[in-house]
This record gives structure tokens, C-alpha cells and sequence, in this order.
């Protein structure tokens, strides 16, 4: 794939710094590049990805090439995954992207918080996840996502069809002490789950929202991930989830890229990506 340009991965940054680091990882073939707008494809083993970081005023020349692109993935049936990133913002992206086939399944923001508060005392209530949880954990993942899900047309229950890989990763994540549940009065009402630095779930159930419950959580992850010593803290929202983002930016996070992440398949009801 060849050394990538500092200026294309700053580029993808706009994207995410996952596009980026993916890139930077797996290399690419850059398609169109200039002092502040990128097409790159990358292919790795079965799947092809193509990103597209461009502004607003970029050249007819480059939105030629995204869509002589996109039409050329949309076709490539020997790929077992196809997919199309770009910028959030960037609606002649996204509209190119759905008359090539390609569907939307994320489109939010990433955060980062690197400015710590005071860290909290864990919460009345709060421990890690226990194998006896599961039950519990799967209804408050299904019930607390269930209008995000309607919003974005991704199955609610999907995480109800693999129960086996579920307990899997919450075992792998309690070893780590990346999963903690809330109870109050002997029921599951919230809970969050960690990877390394990001903060990936933070639920409550509907009936227990609005509560100060969300905020009292965020502190919580926040004071978990300062004490696994990560230099930051990371998120991604979004962008149906409103009240989610102003709680986070309230809080001192910081919005770092705004993207939308699409899929090539036939597919009308999808799974959710934050489950």
C-alpha cells in the first residue's frame, strides 16, 4: 500500500480518527487528494471500504471520481463486506452514496474529553457485571436503544439473537472492569460498558431517564478510565441522539469529527452498531 501522506490521514481525521487509523494500519490507494479533500480505497481480505473526506467546494473532479467509485464497490460482488465512509456534513456524499445502493447505518459524532473532573466515588449501587446480570442486561440494552433504533431503521433485538457471544464479551469486559451495573431497589435500571479509553454503552432504562442517572454514569466511566490511566476519554454519539450529545458537551467533551458510516447490502432492517 506504500507510506500515506501525514495530509491525507489529517484529512480522514475529519472523517474520524478511526478512518484515519485504519488507514494509517491497513494502507490504501489514494484516488483524489488535495491541500484539504481525500478519496481513498483500501482492500483487506474480503471487504473494500472507500473514504471520502471533502469539503463543500471540492472540485467537480473529485466528486466525479467518489461516484465513478462508489458505482465501481457497489458492483464488486466478490467482496464479502462493502463499505463507504464519509463526512457527516457532507450531504452530496451521502446522497451519492444511496443512489449507488449504499445505506446509511451510522451517521454522529466522536468526542473526546481530556480535561478530567474531580474524580467521583463510585455510585450507591454500582458493581461490576456478574454472569447473573444477563437477563437483566439484555432487556435494558433492547428498552434504553429502542427509539435510537426506530430513528435509524437497525433491528432493536438483534442483541437478543446471539446470547452466547453477548456473555462472552461482558465476561471479557468484567475482567477487565470495563462493565458496571446500576441497581436501585434490587432491579437493573442502567449501566455502562468500557473498551480501553471509549466509553461504547451508557443506558438507562426509558422509565429511569431524566433522573441525573446518565450524568452520575458518564463521571463514573469517566473515573474508570482515568484510573486504567488512558491520557483521554472517547465516545461516539449519534446524531439522532440529541439529549446524549448535549449532556456530553456539557460535560467538557469535545466534537472532533462528524461522519456517517454506510453499507452495501440488501438488508432493510439493520442491526444496531452500538450494541
Amino acid at each position: 500500500m506504500g507510506f500515506m501522506e501525514e495530509s491525507i490521514l489529517f484529512g480522514l481525521s475529519a472523517i474520524s480518527p478511526q478512518a484515519a487509523g485504519f488507514v494509517r494500519e491497513c494502507g490504501g490507494s489514494v484516488l483524489w487528494n488535495s491541500h484539504k479533500d481525500c478519496v481513498v480505497k483500501s482492500v483487506l481480505d474480503d471487504m473494500g471500504i472507500l473514504f471520502a473526506s471533502l469539503s463543500p467546494d471540492a472540485p467537480e473532479m473529485a466528486r466525479q471520481i467518489l461516484n465513478d467509485e462508489l458505482r465501481a464497490l457497489s458492483l464488486e460482488d466478490h467482496l464479502g463486506e462493502r463499505c463507504f465512509n464519509c463526512r457527516g456534513d457532507d450531504n452530496q456524499s451521502r446522497e451519492l452514496a444511496a443512489l449507488h445502493g449504499f445505506h446509511l447505518e451510522m451517521a454522529g459524532y466522536f468526542l473526546e474529553l481530556e480535561s478530567f473532573p474531580e474524580s467521583a466515588k463510585i455510585m450507591p449501587g454500582l458493581r461490576l457485571w456478574d454472569l447473573e446480570d444477563t437477563e437483566d442486561w439484555l432487556v435494558l440494552m433492547v428498552e434504553a436503544y429502542r427509539d435510537l433504533c426506530v430513528a435509524n431503521a437497525w433491528d432493536p433485538e438483534a442483541i437478543l439473537r446471539n446470547r452466547e457471544a453477548f456473555i462472552q464479551d461482558m465476561t471479557a469486559r468484567a475482567a477487565r472492569c470495563e462493565v458496571w451495573s446500576l441497581f436501585q431497589e434490587g432491579r437493573l435500571v442502567a449501566g455502562y460498558r468500557l473498551n480501553g479509553a471509549f466509553i461504547e454503552d451508557l443506558v438507562v432504562l426509558p422509565e429511569y431517564q431524566n433522573r441525573g442517572l446518565g450524568c452520575a454514569l458518564l463521571h463514573d466511566a469517566i473515573r474508570q478510565i482515568t484510573q486504567n490511566r488512558h491520557p483521554k476519554v472517547c465516545l461516539r454519539v449519534a446524531e439522532a441522539n440529541t439529549g446524549a450529545l448535549r449532556l456530553y458537551l456539557r460535560e467538557g467533551f469535545c466534537q472532533i469529527s462528524h461522519f456517517a458510516e454506510h453499507g452495501f447490502h440488501k438488508k432493510v432492517l439493520q442491526e444496531n452498531p452500538l450494541s
